[in-house]
């Protein structure tokens, strides 16, 4: 993201920035929204008219978890609350836009039917670590790394004695991970660590780093941590070669049911659950009996919206324990992934499939 009218050749360093996600995500142009808010139009009308349904379309793209990566460069400023303002240069229209109205779609409301999206944001710009910490948490993770503390600018973006941006800098020191030949984990406090450990001028604030919600820093999901895929061994199919599948992502969850172990309706639902193996993948892992009774199972990210209808008629309570797994990237294929039926039911209740 970027203003229009900026003065900080932060043009260049979203460009640059959307350039290295591609390569290390292994990403598509479908997946990469160049944001640049116009000369003459109110950036929050630009980002609720142009932006918003663009967020509401990858929510819905496919079923499973999903990664939003939020990159802005420019000016930034606090207003008379000492909240951070990402700003343009004045044009006679207004080009100031509140963090809190970008960070907004992200708070808790309920569980997104296709599967949560965390966002991990870079902030290039002045006083970014001013971002608010609200105190509710989602069930998504929400995590910023920006280039100053609350308090401090960054050194001017367009004065020549600049050694890098941060964002050329943060680019940089990703690389250096995803590189690695050990594949070490990549996440923000990673990259963090790695930044902290550069020489830096003693007038110059350092990088900051924050989880706005969720418990673990996201487990960026790089191409050198993507797992191998194996072919096709149908080798008369003249499109086998085209169709390589890496192994299915799966996500630990626990169901808590109502009723006792002993009681006639919770087995059958864990009858039930058992069955799915062969056709779903769900796996019961453990059935635990405290005042109620608790199920762990993993679930196929493809198949999450099974648990999701039990929960909806109350039935259960799911609750996911690992937050940091990522399903394929389906957004060129699966933009229409309504047509998924079940054919299985509990007999204590039905599930209804879109």
């Amino acid at each position: 993201m970027s203003f229009e009218s900026d003065d900080t050749n932060a043009k260049a360093d979203s460009t640059a920035f959307a350039k290295a996600m591609r390569e290390m995500f292994g990403l598509i142009d479908a997946n990469v929204f160049e944001v640049v808010f116009p000369e003459d139009m109110d950036p929050f009308d630009y980002w609720a008219f142009n932006i918003m349904g663009k967020i509401s379309q990858v929510r819905s793209s496919c079923i499973g978890r999903k990664l939003m990566i939020l990159h802005f460069a420019g000016h930034g400023a606090l207003d008379d609350s000492n909240r951070l303002l990402l700003e343009g240069n004045p044009t006679g229209h207004n080009q100031c836009l509140p963090w809190d109205i970008i960070e907004a779609p992200f708070r808790p409301y309920m569980k997104h039917p296709y599967g949560e999206v965390d966002v991990a944001c870079v902030l290039d710009c002045c006083y970014p670590g001013a971002f608010n910490t609200p105190s509710a948490s989602p069930g998504r993770t929400v995590e910023v790394l920006a280039a100053t503390d609350a308090r401090s600018t960054i050194a001017a973006r367009a004065l020549q004695d600049i050694g890098a941006t941060f964002t050329q800098r943060f680019i940089f020191e990703m690389r250096s991970i995803v590189a690695d030949k050990g594949k070490p984990p990549v996440t923000f406090p990673d990259i963090l660590k790695k930044m902290q450990n550069r020489k830096r001028e003693p007038s110059k604030s350092p990088p900051v780093y924050r989880t706005l919600y969720g418990d673990a820093p996201i487990l960026l999901p790089v191409t050198s941590l993507q797992r191998s895929p194996a072919p096709s061994i149908d080798t008369t199919d003249p499109l086998a070669l085209d169709f390589w599948r890496p192994e299915e992502h799966s996500v630990a969850l626990k169901a808590h049911l109502p009723t006792s172990i002993n009681d006639d309706s919770t087995r059958t639902i864990v009858k039930w659950l058992h069955q799915l193996q062969k056709d779903y993948k769900v796996e019961v892992m453990g059935v635990h009996d405290t005042n109620s009774a608790v199920v762990f199972l993993t679930v196929p990210y493809a198949n999450l919206y099974i648990l999701y209808r039990l929960e909806q008629q109350g039935l259960c309570k799911v609750d996911v324990i690992c937050e940091n797994l990522y399903s394929l990237n389906l957004l060129d294929t699966f933009v229409n992934s309504e047509n998924t039926g079940v054919t299985a039911a509990p007999t204590v209740g039905s599930i209804e499939s879109k």
